[in-house]
């Protein structure tokens, strides 16, 4: 069921409380307004859920999440996403239409992530926008580089 809750909210910062367990698919499809996403840490799959927020550039994510088809789909502003270690599937096209920097906090690309699982579009399988562990820092005022 698509259902995009937060669609019309004013709101610019959104953090969804603890006891929020499941958040359904397209609950922020078109929030143009949203620019910050707190995840709460008992969410453990999304799925098309936050797909269009244009204005999007921070986001939150739990520890123990499965990141499933379309859940970033053309989120244009959101220049990175950092991704836990203990995140162990991505699927195919969770990226698609974006130019998201996919930060892993993997040391190598785990077994479970299908080929294509980093596609930004739909007509291109390896774009290799990810950076594992090794490759990138966030300093105390949260700048990311890439080395």
């Amino acid at each position: 069921m698509f259902d995009p809750i937060f669609k019309s909210a004013k709101k610019k910062a959104l953090t969804i409380p603890n006891n929020i367990t499941t958040i359904g698919v397209a609950a922020f499809s078109g929030c143009s307004n949203l620019y910050s996403i707190v995840l709460p840490k008992h969410i453990y799959e999304l799925q098309y859920t936050i797909t269009g927020c244009v204005n999007l550039k921070e986001l939150i994510m739990p520890q123990y999440i499965k990141i499933l088809s379309g859940t970033f789909k053309k989120c244009q502003s959101l220049e990175y996403v950092v991704i836990p270690e203990t995140v162990k599937i991505i699927e195919n096209y969770a990226f698609s239409d974006t130019n998201i920097k996919i930060l892993l906090k993997h040391k190598e690309i785990p077994n479970d992530f299908p080929e294509g699982w980093n596609s930004h579009s739909y007509d291109s399988h390896k774009n290799n926008h990810y950076y594992l562990k090794d490759q990138w820092s966030i300093d105390e005022n949260g700048k990311v580089t890439i080395k």
